[in-house]
């Protein structure tokens, strides 16, 4: 066995030591770096949590402001193509309503209103029919006057075209034949059917 003096385990000892804290500092290192890795991983995936957080708020705003935009854009489109629809069914039925009152004034519109009374004449007899017209239409109440004398003639204030409304006495039985009814359903049917007022 060997034998050492002071000096000698001093600096061994010394060594041994040095060693020691050497193995133990790197040790320590590697710890720290590890430690610091993985806080800045925590860090860094706290970070880009919170940024998308922010962004996809940022991006929610955004996008309830664009909708808001569309649904404004989209009730100002409505409401325009509304108003030019109903200019333009206005000016449809307007131009037919014309149509309508030059035709109770040409000469097919008395023939025309005769056959539709005769129609009923084969069924009912004349006393028991009653007939409205327009207040101005004096060629279609002459004509029925003249024609039909047992015919009860009378005006109607609601109709403003021409053509004629049927009672019948004792069934308490009418019928529209006037031109007011016929563009009223034509028009309550162009609108059903035309879709004009549908935005796709």
């Amino acid at each position: 066995m060997a034998y050492y003096n002071n000096d000698q385990l001093l600096k061994y000892f010394e060594k041994n030591m040095q060693q020691v804290a050497n193995k133990q500092i790197e040790s320590l290192q590697l710890e720290i770096q590890k430690l610091y890795q993985k806080e800045m991983m925590k860090v860094t995936e706290d970070l880009h949590i919170k940024h998308t957080l922010e962004k996809n708020r940022l991006l929610k705003t955004l996008n309830v402001a664009h909708q808001e935009k569309i649904n404004h854009l989209g009730i100002e489109y409505d409401e325009t193509l509304m108003t030019l629809r109903q200019n333009m069914v206005a000016e449809i039925f307007e131009t037919v309503t014309k149509q309508l009152l030059d035709y109770v004034q040409s000469d097919a519109y008395i023939p025309a209103m005769k056959h539709k009374l005769l129609q009923y004449s084969k069924t009912y007899d004349l006393n028991q029919l009653t007939v409205h017209i327009k207040g101005s239409d004096q060629n279609l109440g002459h004509f029925f006057q003249s024609e039909y004398p047992k015919l009860k003639v009378f005006t109607h204030p609601n109709i403003t075209i021409g053509g004629f409304l049927l009672t019948i006495d004792d069934a308490s039985v009418e019928f529209d034949h006037t031109y007011d009814a016929l563009l009223k359903s034509q028009k309550e049917m162009f609108l059903e059917t035309s879709k004009l007022f549908v935005r796709e």
